[in-house]
């Protein structure tokens, strides 16, 4: 039998939940499986009776029409987390699937790329003059994304050795034309399965990592670095770079750059401070009177006791 009722009373019941405790109440499985959350939580309110009290609490049926809290800060991954990726892949030198795959996860925090947009992406989209990609993205509106030279450089090098201009022709998710920049193990363009799976085995592999990789993870740390490394960039470029509908989406950016360059000041701070007395502890002067080698702050020699 499917019970809740240990759950906390804000517990937040998904589509799937709900189904559960349906099926617990209902003969006609067919007509529950195709609802949604809304037309779902109607019918356990219809059968509250049967319901409540054996399969859910009192206090969860009232929260039952509360949104779910949306965690609105996005996470980015570290410099740190960067090179431990870069680690992982080197590994792997000798084989072009993973090559390909680590040039995946360089293009979304290079070009900031949605998942569908990356799997949709043409090699003739790259504008080397202006550093900047043509991005096919949501509700098929395209938008120019600007990004750093040596990223174009980065793509452009992927697509001379990997001859992508001569890739098959496929259909994009707008049915249109295109050879797509990555193809899969198997010769076809990459979709975002294929991508999520290989970066959940990276994420296995490298435990270590800040968060677990996904594709939007890896498009805000495009956000944050891009802000990072271009001081001057306004918050409305960002926006168009990116395609955001909403301006305020894109100053979160902003605010967590910031954060992240105040930890990156404490860091190399406590970083010159830790050299420093490494320098100084390393330096060494020999006692005038019998030879041993002091430190350079000594100011009495440690075998003859004579002042410095």
């Amino acid at each position: 039998m499917i019970d809740f009722k240990t759950k906390s009373a804000s517990f937040y019941f998904t589509e799937t939940d709900l189904k559960k405790i349906l099926l617990e109440v209902s003969s006609q499985p067919m007509v529950i499986m195709p609802l949604k959350r809304k037309q779902l939580i109607r019918e356990i309110e219809q059968a509250k009776e049967s319901i409540v009290g054996k399969h859910i609490t009192e206090q969860q049926f009232e929260q039952l029409r509360k949104k779910k809290v949306k965690n609105t800060e996005p996470t980015y991954l570290t410099f740190d987390d960067v090179d431990m990726i870069d680690g992982f892949y080197a590994k792997y030198s000798n084989s072009n699937i993973k090559k390909v795959q680590h040039a995946i996860i360089k293009s979304f925090m290079g070009g900031g790329f949605r998942v569908q947009e990356l799997c949709d992406f043409d090699p003739e989209n790259i504008d080397k003059d202006n550093n900047r990609i043509h991005v096919l993205g949501k509700g098929k509106k395209w938008r120019w994304t600007h990004v750093d030279e040596d990223f174009i450089t980065f793509l452009l090098g992927f697509k001379d050795k990997y001859n992508c201009a001569a890739n098959p022709v496929f259909k994009n998710s707008y049915d249109i034309d295109y050879r797509p920049m990555f193809l899969n193990s198997d010769g076809k363009s990459f979709t975002p399965r294929n991508i999520q799976k290989f970066m959940d085995n990276v994420s296995r592999s490298v435990q270590v990592l800040s968060h677990e990789l996904h594709p939007h993870l890896l498009r805000h740390t495009y956000g944050v670095f891009r802000v990072i490394k271009n001081p001057t960039l306004s918050i409305e470029e960002l926006r168009q770079d990116m395609g955001h509908e909403d301006i305020r989406t894109t100053q979160i950016y902003f605010r967590l750059a910031e954060a992240e360059r105040i930890k990156l000041a404490k860091r190399r701070k406590t970083e010159n401070i830790n050299a420093t007395e490494n320098n100084s502890s390393s330096k060494t002067k020999f006692c005038f009177k019998c030879g041993t080698s002091l430190s350079v702050n000594a100011n009495f020699c440690v075998s003859c006791g004579v002042k410095q």
